[in-house]
C-alpha cells in the first residue's frame, strides 16, 4: 500500500471516529439529499438516493459500504472589507480605506450575503459533510 494510501486511510479513521453517526432509517431525507461514499463510483463518489449506491454496487461486483458521509449545500460567501481593500489595492488606493465607513461595508455586506444566498440556491451544489457519517444496514 503507498504511503498515501496508508495516510488517506488514517485521516478518513480519524473523521468517522470523531463524526456523528446516524443509522440510515434516523435520517431526514428532506435535509440529506445527497450522499457521499469514498469508494467514488458514479459523479466522483456522490450518490443522490442510496438506491443508487446499491445499484453501483452490486453492478461493480463490490460490497456496499459500512458507511457514506452526508452532505450539506455549499454556501458562497464573501467578505465586504476584503473585497474593499482589494479594489483600492488594484488601484493603489489601500492607504484609504480609513476613509469608508464601517456602515458601509455593513451595508455592503448585508447585500453581499442576500446575493449569495440567492445563488447558492441557484447553483445547487453539494460538499461533503466530515461531522455526520450515515451507517448502512441498521
Amino acid at each position: 500500500m503507498a504511503c498515501l494510501d496508508v495516510q488517506e486511510e488514517y485521516e478518513e479513521e480519524i473523521r468517522f471516529e470523531r463524526a456523528e453517526k446516524l443509522a440510515f432509517s434516523e435520517i431526514n431525507l428532506r435535509e440529506h439529499q445527497w450522499f457521499y461514499w469514498g469508494g467514488y463510483g458514479r459523479d466522483n463518489g456522490f450518490f443522490m438516493e442510496m438506491r443508487d449506491l446499491v445499484e453501483y454496487c452490486m453492478e461493480c461486483e463490490i460490497p456496499q459500504p459500512i458507511y457514506v458521509w452526508a452532505t450539506k449545500p455549499i454556501v458562497l460567501e464573501m467578505d465586504a472589507k476584503e473585497i474593499v481593500e482589494e479594489a483600492l489595492e488594484r488601484k493603489g488606493l489601500e492607504e484609504r480605506m480609513h476613509l469608508i465607513y464601517p456602515t458601509d461595508i455593513e451595508r455592503l455586506q448585508e447585500l453581499l450575503e442576500q446575493w449569495c444566498a440567492e445563488q447558492s440556491e441557484e447553483l445547487g451544489g453539494y460538499e461533503i459533510n466530515y461531522e455526520m457519517a450515515i451507517i448502512l444496514g441498521e
